[in-house]
């Protein structure tokens, strides 16, 4: 039961960063701020990837 909540625990985490990524990702487009703009589309981008990878595992081991 443990293990469950910490494991979406996680994945709450995870979507957290990716939105909190793509947030500053256009705040910084939109500021004209390139270099910081990909980096935080990046951070966006892997914490959006980890999210997904977290609950297609989560899925398939249900079956």
């Amino acid at each position: 039961m443990n293990k469950n909540i910490f494991g979406r625990a996680l994945e709450i985490i995870w979507l957290l960063v990716g939105l909190a990524g793509a947030y500053a990702s256009v705040n910084s487009f939109l500021k004209t701020d390139t270099k910081n703009g990909y980096l935080m589309a990046l951070v966006a981008l892997i914490g959006f990837l980890m999210f997904f990878a977290r609950r297609a595992i989560r899925l398939r081991q249900r079956d």
